[in-house]
């Protein structure tokens, strides 16, 4: 095996490592073998696509949020090819299960995913204020008045 290739087995991690090091030896005579090695065996691992009606076995997981289901989506319906848009929209309201969410969703019907993001993250900033909001007036409404010179030595 020529020099570069010792010191370019120094740079390899996981899988690409292992796949190296199981090389038989003199196999590579130059960087175009090792390039068709490497494509050989690691092209077949290509990202596989599914079915279009395996959309509709995307649903937010109970312990999961609204971000978190909105990835998982994204990941998912990336891998599905076929599916019209007005599949994913649908799949995509009918599969979170935050009621007011789906409620608005449903109220106006959006006419793209990119419009369904939008509306989406525009609800949970939403929630998020209106949180914020309820615990600011939580917290005030116990709090006593506090000396500023007591406060700033607290701190």
């Amino acid at each position: 095996m020529p020099t570069w290739c010792h010191m370019f087995n120094s740079t390899l991690i996981g899988a690409a490592r292992v796949w190296f090091d199981e090389l038989p030896s003199e196999s590579i005579d130059g960087y175009k073998d090792l390039k068709a090695a490497f494509l050989a065996y690691f092209m077949q691992q290509k990202k596989y696509v599914k079915d279009p009606v395996k959309i509709h076995n995307i649903k937010q997981r109970d312990e999961k949020t609204i971000e978190e289901f909105m990835e998982r989506f994204k990941m998912e319906t990336g891998r599905i090819k076929g599916a019209p848009e007005c599949m994913r929209i649908s799949r995509f309201m009918h599969g979170v299960n935050n009621p007011e969410l789906t409620k608005r969703l449903n109220e106006h019907v959006l006419k793209t995913m990119e419009e369904m993001m939008i509306a989406t993250i525009a609800f949970i900033r939403g929630e998020l204020a209106a949180a914020g909001k309820k615990n600011r007036s939580r917290i005030m409404e116990g709090a006593r008045p506090v000396k500023a010179a007591r406060f700033r030595a607290e701190v």
